[in-house]
């Protein structure tokens, strides 16, 4: 699942999110957005707060802009 899905499904925004994480509402659109790809830390993080329904696998293998 990716995590533009896992929000929607969730009815959570960007910066309800990022809060949760500690992050910022840009790091999380740039995730989304396909601009950044998460460090480790933060991977688990999201896959831990996430239930695991996003993983570590699912945020890697999104396509990043170039």
């Amino acid at each position: 699942m990716t995590l533009k899905e896992w929000l929607y499904e969730n009815r959570m925004t960007q910066g309800e999110f990022a809060k949760a994480l500690g992050v910022s509402r840009v790091t999380i659109n740039s995730i989304i957005g396909g601009a950044w790809l998460p460090s480790l830390p933060l991977a688990l993080r999201i896959e831990e707060f996430t239930n695991d329904e996003v993983t570590t696998h699912d945020l890697a293998k999104q396509e990043t802009v170039t």
